[in-house]
């Protein structure tokens, strides 16, 4: 699409409609997908990091980037007119939460009902502002007829990257987190985002509700945080929770590491093994974006590169992925795997059928499933073949019999004509299903490297 095409595709952009949640967002590949809240922000965010990476020409990475905060802030004044409570107000001439703290209050709203869910406790609270700092705002919150009182902080981050604010954040939570004695403020919840961050402190010993999820106990390795938690690695920690099934979680922990570690090349690797598997495939493209800008000539984070854009139908794209990939590591049986089925997508029949035979030369025990695959591709090959062949065969008899007998050459080159029109139209339809939503292109490929799934034994909680 050319620079002017894709500049006024974001001039049509509506962001005013007030969507629902789990919110259904389309792919580049044309499939809906639904997202959570915080999932659906997240992906955004991670867009706008990687625009330069994306994107040549600076005009279109800035349409982007404003897109992308664009739908932020369409998502969280969504969630706050669906989610939030008519409660929620201000001491300050008793304006709304929303006025005081825009649209973050989204988050805000977000951020409570993640600790106490849809409980009867969460209509009950109380928001009211006690101090504005500019880039800081403080809440005190508390629940009508109840002795839970809590701080609630939160911070606006000036970038996506370091800046002022984000460093008195985590200054605030380790000084929180570590506070001991009596009557002494002490760190309850955090969440934390690229543009913002929030804070749940309490003096007294008080506990939260048990609705509340279980996440890493260390303010900066985690995007969420509860107390009574004693993982101290969330790698590990996804590790766990992929080998119990829990892939969307475990996803999240990974991509908790490589916030706080850029440079943990194995966290790259399982988050676009995981995100493949939730098809969730420009979540998997950008991860494995993120993990080339450390390990550029990495050949299984090319692979990944690779498969994110051949599932979502960017060919040429994969293309330039999947050569990377062979080049600097010929073995990978998947990279070799897919370049076939470009090469067969591209009509270079010849070239594919010897791409597959070398594939399957490098073939491993787990893809026996591929290697059947490629034999049902095969047999697809041999039929065309057969088909052109009884067709120029019958074609040439026909010829021949013009001088003969007309009538009964004009019969047999009908038949030739048929013969080839029915065996490329044949062999094209299969080549399409193949190659569809439905076939390769959905073909779930065991990876080069595949996250240890081994089952670890749970740590216990700390009270």
């Amino acid at each position: 699409m050319d620079k002017t095409r894709k500049l006024r595709r974001y001039l049509k952009k509506d962001y005013t409609q007030v969507v629902d949640f789990p919110v259904e967002i389309v792919g580049r590949d044309g499939v809906v997908r639904r997202y959570t809240f915080e999932a659906s922000v997240r992906l955004y965010q991670r867009r706008i990091v990687s625009a330069p990476s994306r994107y040549d020409d600076t005009e279109v990475v800035d349409a982007e980037v404003r897109h992308c905060r664009r739908r932020i802030e369409q998502l969280r004044h969504s969630y706050y007119k669906r989610f939030g409570w008519s409660n929620l107000e201000g001491n300050a001439n008793e304006r709304r939460l929303a006025e005081i703290a825009g649209e973050y209050a989204g988050e805000v709203a977000a951020f409570l009902r993640r600790l106490y869910g849809d409980t009867d406790e969460a209509e009950a609270l109380e928001v009211d502002l006690i101090e504005d700092g500019g880039e800081h705002l403080i809440f005190f919150v508390q629940q009508r007829d109840a002795e839970r009182r809590f701080l609630l902080y939160l911070y606006r981050f000036e970038s996506h990257g370091a800046c002022e604010s984000r460093e008195v954040f985590f200054e605030l939570l380790r000084t929180v987190q570590s506070a001991r004695g009596e009557a002494v403020e002490r760190l309850l919840a955090f969440h934390h985002t690229a543009d913002c961050g929030l804070v749940l402190t309490s003096t007294a010993e008080v506990g939260l509700p048990p609705a509340g999820p279980e996440l890493s106990d260390n303010p900066e390795d985690a995007e969420n945080y509860l107390m009574g938690r004693s993982w101290t690695d969330p790698f590990e920690e996804g590790l766990y929770q992929l080998a119990a099934g829990q892939s969307s979680e475990a996803l999240i922990s990974f991509e908790r590491t490589i916030k706080t570690n850029p440079l943990h090349r194995r966290a790259y690797v399982a988050a676009a093994v995981v995100a493949d598997v939730l098809g969730q495939l420009e979540n998997a493209e950008l991860v494995a974006r993120m993990g080339l800008h450390h390990f550029e000539d990495d050949p299984v984070l090319q692979y990944h590169l690779g498969l994110a854009r051949f599932r979502q139908g960017d060919f040429e794209g994969a293309r330039e992925a999947l050569e990377l990939s062979v080049e600097r590591r010929p073995e990978i049986f998947p990279s070799r795997f897919l370049l076939a089925s470009l090469l067969l997508a591209e009509g270079r029949y010849q070239q594919a059928r010897a791409a597959f035979e070398a594939a399957s030369a490098c073939a491993r025990t787990e893809d026996a499933e591929a290697l059947s695959f490629v034999e049902q591709l095969e047999r697809q090959l041999a039929l065309r073949k057969l088909g052109l062949t009884i067709g120029i065969v019958l074609s040439a008899v026909g010829l021949g019999l013009l001088f003969v007998q007309p009538i009964a050459g004009l019969i047999t080159i009908g038949a030739a004509t048929v013969a080839l029109a029915v065996s490329v139209l044949a062999f094209r339809r299969s080549l399409g299903q193949l190659l569809s939503g439905d076939g390769a292109r959905s073909f779930r490929l065991t990876p080069p490297e595949n996250p240890v799934v081994k089952r670890r034994k749970k740590p216990r909680s700390v009270n």
